[in-house]
């Protein structure tokens, strides 16, 4: 908190004012940067199909990933806190804040679900769609995509790929 406040040229004990602790700072800045992040992805999936849709809010998931890298390093940095009880306590109402992309995820696979007539379970293609796009925004932002792609070249085969495993059409009969 020290150091925060010799950034902004406060006094070491302003933030304190506003913020109970470092962890509570932390949070909201998570939290903006989720609202920031929801924003894209609303913004993303307007118009045409719901597989159009996804596919739009997934390229503007790893675009954000690419492009607020310091952003999404935050929202998704691994967080030590002990007591979960104490966490929801103490962030509940900042951590729902956050839901707002997922809620657009899953919002689109399940219209994607319905769209085309497919069986499954959409809530675990949400999670896979969320994984697998984390993931490669994961390794680009480590370095680790050094065996011969680029993060551009494999974000929209990222997609298409997630889309066409998703789930198999009802049968009609």
């Amino acid at each position: 908190m020290r150091e925060i406040a010799s950034l902004i040229g406060a006094s070491p004990m302003m933030p304190y004012k506003y913020f109970r602790t470092k962890d509570h700072l932390l949070q909201e800045l998570r939290t903006r940067a989720f609202e920031t992040f929801e924003a894209r992805l609303r913004g993303a999936a307007t118009a045409g199909t719901a597989l159009g849709r996804l596919k739009q809010l997934s390229l503007a998931y790893l675009r954000f990933g690419l492009v607020e890298h310091q952003a999404y390093k935050l929202m998704f940095d691994y967080w030590v806190y002990d007591d979960r009880a104490k966490m929801l306590e103490d962030f509940g109402d900042a951590l729902r804040r956050q839901s707002g992309a997922w809620d657009i995820v899953s919002n689109e696979v399940q219209a994607y679900f319905d769209e085309e007539g497919l069986r499954g379970d959409a809530l675990t293609a949400a999670h896979l769609v969320w994984a697998g796009l984390h993931g490669l925004v994961s390794l680009e932002a480590a370095r680790k995509l050094v065996m011969g792609m680029q993060f551009e070249e494999l974000m929209v085969p990222m997609v298409d790929a997630i889309m066409s495993g998703l789930a198999r059409p009802v049968d009609p009969a």
